[in-house]
C-alpha cells in the first residue's frame, strides 16, 4: 500500500509535464551516507552534486523534571519492590513527573519549518540550509532520591530503585534530530 501512495505522489507532477510540454532531466541517485544532525554545528548546507532525505524528524524527546510527590503503593508478585523484590506489603514512593520540553526547536530548511515525526519524507536539493535549533528549557522542580528508595517515572510507568539529584533551574539540551540520507547525483 504504501508504494501505491507513493506513486499516487508523483501523478501531478507527471501530468503537470504532458500537459505543458516540460520535462526535468534527471540523474540515478547513489546512496553516500547516513547523517544524524543536531544543533552542535548547525546550520548544515546540502553540499553540491548531494541531495538530503529527511527521514525522521525527532522533536519532544527532552523532558524537565516538572514536579514530585509521595503515593502509597501496593507491591505484588507482577508489581515487584524494584528495591527489596517485596511481592507483597505497601511502601511509600515518590512519584517523578516529567514534561515534554516541547516542539520550540523547530529546525527548518531554508527558513521553513520542517514536517515533525516519523515515517515523513523530505528531500532537500544542494544548496538548502538546514538550521536545527536547540533553546533549553529547564527543571521546574528538584529530585535527590538517593538508593534504596522507590520512585515511578511517568515516562516510562516504571518504578526505580536508583539514585536520582537533579536540580531546579538546570537546564535540558533541547535540540531536535535529523536522521539523513545523503545521495550523490550521478549525472
Amino acid at each position: 500500500m504504501p508504494q501505491f501512495i507513493q506513486m499516487l505522489r508523483c501523478i501531478p507532477f507527471v501530468l503537470f509535464s504532458l500537459i505543458t510540454g516540460t520535462s526535468v532531466a534527471q540523474g540515478s541517485l547513489q546512496f553516500n551516507q547516513v547523517l544524524w544532525l543536531d544543533n552542535s554545528n548547525s546550520p548544515y548546507t546540502v553540499p553540491a552534486g548531494k541531495v538530503w532525505k529527511i527521514t525522521q524528524n525527532s522533536y519532544g524527546t527532552r523532558h524537565f523534571l516538572s514536579s514530585t510527590s509521595t503515593f502509597s503503593v501496593t507491591w505484588s508478585n507482577t508489581n515487584p519492590n524494584p528495591c527489596t523484590g517485596a511481592t507483597s506489603g505497601s511502601s511509600t514512593a515518590i512519584a517523578v513527573n516529567y514534561s515534554s520540553c516541547g516542539g520550540v526547536n523547530w529546525p527548518t530548511a531554508n527558513g521553513h519549518q520542517l514536517g515533525q515525526g516519523s515515517g515523513l519524507v523530505t528531500w532537500l536539493p544542494a544548496g538548502t540550509t538546514v538550521e536545527v535549533p536547540a533553546t533549553p528549557c529547564f527543571h521546574s522542580a528538584s529530585a535527590n532520591i538517593g538508593s534504596n528508595v522507590v520512585y515511578r517515572d511517568n515516562r516510562t510507568s516504571s518504578y526505580i530503585c536508583q539514585p536520582l539529584q537533579i536540580s531546579s533551574g538546570s537546564s535540558v539540551l533541547n535540540s531536535n534530530v535529523l536522521s539523513i540520507v545523503e545521495f550523490n547525483i550521478i549525472p
